[in-house]
């Protein structure tokens, strides 16, 4: 999709039984409800950091694996964004984004973070569950102290 395209209709994609991948534009910031809803095909997607608002349903009854969310949320996530996605789906985001997706996503949300690469169904990812984020999602390096810390997409305290 062209980065010229600055905006996709509600159901846009709905049904597209052979839709495999997408590339969306960096142009868009809303992801319109509805707009993979039925794309069986669809396993993998990468949702580009132009993207700061989703709408209800937006991947609702997709064969969805893995979803890459790379934008951040200031108005929070709605609850219905992840109605009838299989807890299967691993669902990376920002670190500082884990908690809101968390609330509204009952399957595994890991962080994204600069190794998280997406190459049209496969998903590369330099990711060891050993990597600590402070609850602002900065990565934490070396020893942490006493606190509270996200380890493998979980809540950790030391």
């Amino acid at each position: 999709m062209p980065n010229s395209v600055t905006r996709i209709g509600s159901g846009l994609f709905a049904s597209c039984s052979n839709l495999s991948h997408v590339k969306l534009s960096e142009s868009i910031s809303f992801l319109e409800g509805y707009t993979f809803d039925h794309c069986k095909s669809l396993h993998v997607l990468d949702i580009p950091r132009s993207v700061t608002t989703l709408a209800n349903s937006p991947f609702r009854w997709t064969g969805l694996e893995k979803l890459v969310i790379r934008g951040t949320f200031p108005k929070g996530i709605e609850k219905d964004v992840f109605y009838c996605v299989e807890k299967s789906t691993t669902v990376y985001v920002q670190p500082s984004e884990i908690e809101k997706f968390k609330q509204v996503f009952s399957g595994t949300v890991l962080p994204l973070d600069k190794y998280t690469n997406i190459d049209n169904v496969n998903i590369k990812e330099n990711y060891s569950n050993s990597i600590l984020y402070d609850l602002q999602g900065r990565r934490i390096n070396g020893q942490p102290q006493k606190g509270m810390y996200i380890q493998g997409g979980q809540k950790y305290v030391k």
